[in-house]
C-alpha cells in the first residue's frame, strides 16, 4: 500500500479530487501555522510591550531620584562651604549652582530627551562624556547607597 501511494506521488498519478483534497489539507495546515504564528507575535509583542511601560517607569522614577539627590548634595556642598571664605567657597558655591542646574534639568527633561542630549554630547566630547558619566555613577551610586 504504502509503496504504491510513493509511485503515485512521484508519477503524480492523483485525482483531480485527490489533489484538491491535498492541497486543501496543506492550505488548511498553512493557515493555522500562520494563525499560531500570529498569536505568538501579539503575544510577545503584548509581553515587550508591557517591559518596555514598566521600564520606562522605573528610569522616570529613577530620575526623580537622582534629581532628588543631586539636589540635595548641592545643598551639603554649600553647607560646607558656608563661611569658608575666598576660592573654597567661590569654587563650592559654583559646584553647587550646577549641580543645581544639573537637578533641574532631569526634572524638567524625559529619558528620551536626557538620552539624545547625551548621546550628542558623546559624540562631539568622547572623552569628557566617559570622564563625567563615570563621576555621576559614582555620585548617584553614593547617593543612592
Amino acid at each position: 500500500m504504502q509503496n504504491d501511494q510513493e509511485n503515485r506521488i512521484r508519477e503524480n498519478q492523483y485525482t483531480p479530487e485527490e489533489q484538491n483534497s491535498m492541497n486543501q489539507t496543506a492550505n488548511d495546515v498553512r493557515d493555522k501555522a500562520m494563525e499560531g504564528a500570529t498569536r505568538m507575535k501579539e503575544s510577545v509583542q503584548d509581553n515587550v510591550s508591557s517591559f518596555r511601560t514598566g521600564a520606562m517607569e522605573q528610569v522616570e522614577q529613577s530620575r526623580e531620584k537622582a534629581a532628588g539627590g543631586v539636589e540635595s548634595a548641592a545643598q551639603q556642598v554649600r553647607e560646607r562651604v558656608s563661611g569658608a571664605g575666598g576660592l573654597q567657597e567661590t569654587a563650592g558655591v559654583k559646584v553647587a549652582e550646577s549641580m543645581d542646574k544639573t537637578a533641574t534639568y532631569l526634572r524638567e527633561h524625559d529619558t528620551k530627551a536626557i538620552v539624545t542630549d547625551f548621546e550628542q554630547y558623546a559624540k562631539e566630547h568622547p572623552t569628557q562624556a566617559i570622564m563625567g558619566a563615570v563621576a555621576f555613577g559614582f555620585i548617584l551610586g553614593r547617593i543612592l547607597k
